[in-house]
């Protein structure tokens, strides 16, 4: 305690925020105060009227105390990102171009490996689900799934690690194929394109995006579910809501929303969400 013209130094902190804190202390009194800088010691002092030290020393005391009992949040907790690993999603498009090369080859290559009502469920050929996710019927076809359906697919393999990301949306793929197939009994059906894996990847993005905002527990939270929500839409209305021809698997691509969405709400990692933790005051240093 310093005596600085008509006024008295009392405390020092190091940083200029918690003597303002504690400054503040001393206007809520009803007294005149100020906030000064102590190069000797390094710091910032607040200076105040003599009369009046003693009693500014007992309040503070008091809101010391207060401020230590107050339930803290919990530390903050660092976000975990992944790389995006465009090596990754390279190789599946080039996995999907070497299959359509092979296609035109042997053109019975489709027929043999695409998804099928018939040779899955009564023939017992339980890979076509998985197969046909690598099968295009043309270049348009295939273009839109590499090019569109990589985009997604990178997302869910940054939101949720490389490995992850793309065993989840091959495994949400294949069995919304295999739902696809089982649906349309008796009826003979067969289709074949990565679109299922496409839509899965979207509903991957949103079913982590829901899982985040419930562990968040704020309205605000579920702004993330804006994005993936308007792009899913742009994308149905484009080639996934149906086409003149009715080739478009409309089915196919709910049902491989629907899968990754759970997929993506159920067994995406948990991320932690980062926490602002704001301390006690700090003790002066003299």
């Amino acid at each position: 305690m310093d005596d600085r013209d008509d006024g008295v130094t009392l405390g020092t902190w190091e940083d200029v925020a918690a003597a303002h804190e504690h400054a503040l202390v001393v206007l809520a009194m009803g007294l005149p105060c100020v906030v000064i800088e102590a190069p000797e010691q390094s710091g910032f002092s607040v200076a105040v009227e003599p009369k009046h030290a003693q009693a500014v020393l007992m309040e503070w005391q008091l809101y010391d105390e207060e401020a230590r009992a107050r339930p803290h949040p919990r530390p903050a907790m660092e976000t975990r990102t992944h790389p995006l690993r465009l090596d990754v999603a390279g190789g599946w498009v080039l996995s999907l171009l070497v299959v359509f090369f092979l296609q035109g080859r042997d053109p019975a290559l489709s027929a043999r490996f695409c998804n099928s009502t018939t040779d899955m469920m009564v023939h017992g050929e339980w890979w076509r689900p998985f197969t046909s996710l690598f099968l295009h019927r043309d270049m348009d076809h295939l273009l839109g799934n590499a090019l569109l359906g990589g985009v997604f697919c990178v997302l869910v393999a940054q939101a949720t690690g490389a490995v992850r990301g793309w065993t989840l949306i091959l495994a949400s793929g294949t069995i919304a194929n295999a739902l696809n197939a089982a649906l349309r009994m008796p009826d003979e059906f067969r289709s074949l394109g990565a679109s299922t894996a496409t839509f899965a990847a979207l509903g991957i993005l949103v079913g982590y995006a829901t899982r985040q905002a419930w562990r968040i527990r704020s309205f605000r939270g579920f702004r993330m579910l804006f994005a993936p929500i308007i792009a899913g839409g742009i994308m149905l209305s484009w080639f996934g809501g149906g086409t003149p021809t009715g080739n478009t698997d409309v089915l196919g691509h709910l049902l491989g929303c629907w899968v990754g969405f759970l997929a993506g709400v159920f067994l995406s990692p948990h991320r932690p969400i980062p926490v602002t933790v704001r301390d006690a005051p700090p003790d002066p240093i003299a």
